[in-house]
C-alpha cells in the first residue's frame, strides 16, 4: 500500500504539469480562433476601404506622375535626343525619329490628345504639332531637319525639343514641380517659374488661411457648449479645405481655393496630372498638419 502511494505521488507533479501543459495550449487555440473570427468580421469593411477609398487615392495620385502616353508616341524620339543638351544643335537624327514616330501616330484624334498633352509642358507645342503632323511631306526629303524648319521655324527653339527630350519618358515630374511653382528649364535643371506664374503656392497658402479662419470662426460661436475642442477645430478646417464652391461664387480672384484648380484641371482642362499633383501636395500637407497638431495635443495632455 505505501508503495503504490509513494507510486501514485510521483506520479502526481508529471500530471499536474501535462494538465496545464494542454490548458494554455486550449487557451492559445481558443484566443487564435477568437481572433480569426474578428479578423473575419471586420475583413469586409476592410476590403471596402481598400478598393473604395485608398487604391482609387493611390491611383489619382499616380497620374501626377504618369506619363504613359507621351512615353509610347515618341519612343524613337526620345531615343534620339537621348544625349543631346541644349543649347547644341538638335541632330539630324531627332528630326527624322520624330517624323517616324508622328506617322506611327494612329488616327487624328490620338494625335490631337497627344498634342494636347504635350501642350501642358510648353504652351503652343498643340499648334505646332498638329501643323507639322498635317505638312508631313510624303517623300523622304534630302534633310528631315530642313522640311520641319520649313514647316515651322519653331522647330528652331530648344524648348520643345526638351520637352520631348525630357517629357516622354515613362515618368514625369513636370506636374509636381508645377504644383510647387518650379519647371524644368531646356538644361534640364529644376529653376523657379517667373514671378508672374507662381499661382499654385501662394493659392495653397491663401487656402489654409480661409481654412484657418472659418475653424475658428466656428470655434468661438460654438465655444459656450463645445466639448472636444481641438478634435472639432481640426475637423471644421479639414472639410474647410476642400471646399470652395462659395468662394467661386461669391468671391473675387483671391478668394479662390486650391481644390477649385483641382476641380478646373479636372473639368475644363482635362490635365490630370496637374489635378494629381494639386492632389498629392494639398493631401501631403494635410498630413504634416494632422502630424503637427497631433504631436501639440499629446504634449499638452503630457504637460498636464
Amino acid at each position: 500500500m505505501q508503495s503504490e502511494r509513494a507510486n501514485s505521488g510521483d506520479e502526481n507533479p508529471a500530471v499536474a504539469h501535462s494538465d496545464v501543459f494542454d490548458v494554455r495550449k486550449s487557451v492559445r487555440r481558443s484566443q487564435r480562433l477568437s481572433a480569426l473570427r474578428n479578423s473575419a468580421l471586420v475583413l469586409p469593411l476592410i476590403a471596402l476601404l481598400l478598393f473604395a477609398f485608398i487604391v482609387p487615392i493611390l491611383l489619382f495620385m499616380y497620374r501626377s506622375v504618369d506619363n504613359g502616353l507621351l512615353h509610347r508616341s515618341f519612343p524613337q524620339t526620345n531615343a534620339a535626343l537621348e544625349n543631346w543638351v541644349a543649347p547644341a544643335e538638335v541632330p539630324e537624327g531627332a528630326h527624322a525619329a520624330l517624323v517616324a514616330d508622328l506617322k506611327a501616330i494612329p488616327g487624328s484624334s490620338e494625335l490631337a490628345v497627344v498634342a494636347r498633352n504635350l501642350n501642358n509642358f510648353e504652351e503652343g507645342f498643340r499648334s505646332l504639332l498638329m501643323k507639322t503632323a498635317n505638312r508631313i511631306p510624303y517623300d523622304t526629303p534630302p534633310s528631315w531637319k530642313d522640311a520641319l524648319i520649313d514647316i515651322d521655324k519653331r522647330w528652331l527653339t530648344p524648348d520643345y525639343w526638351a520637352v520631348l527630350k525630357y517629357q516622354t519618358g515613362p515618368l514625369t515630374t513636370a506636374f509636381v514641380l508645377a504644383a510647387g511653382d518650379l519647371k524644368q528649364d531646356s538644361d534640364g535643371q529644376i529653376i523657379r517659374q517667373p514671378p508672374e506664374q507662381r499661382l499654385y503656392i501662394p493659392l495653397l497658402l491663401r487656402t489654409f488661411e480661409i481654412s484657418f479662419t472659418v475653424a475658428v470662426i466656428c470655434l468661438l460661436l460654438g465655444y459656450p457648449t463645445a466639448y472636444v475642442i481641438g478634435a472639432g477645430l481640426m475637423f471644421v478646417f479639414i472639410l474647410a479645405l476642400g471646399y470652395y464652391i462659395t468662394p467661386a461664387l461669391v468671391g473675387g480672384p483671391r478668394d479662390q481655393m486650391i481644390s477649385y484648380m483641382i476641380t478646373y484641371h479636372v473639368n475644363e482642362v482635362v490635365n490630370w496630372g496637374m489635378a494629381s499633383a494639386l492632389g498629392l501636395m494639398l493631401l501631403v500637407t494635410t498630413i504634416i498638419l494632422l502630424v503637427i497638431f497631433s504631436r501639440l495635443v499629446k504634449l499638452k495632455h503630457f504637460m498636464r
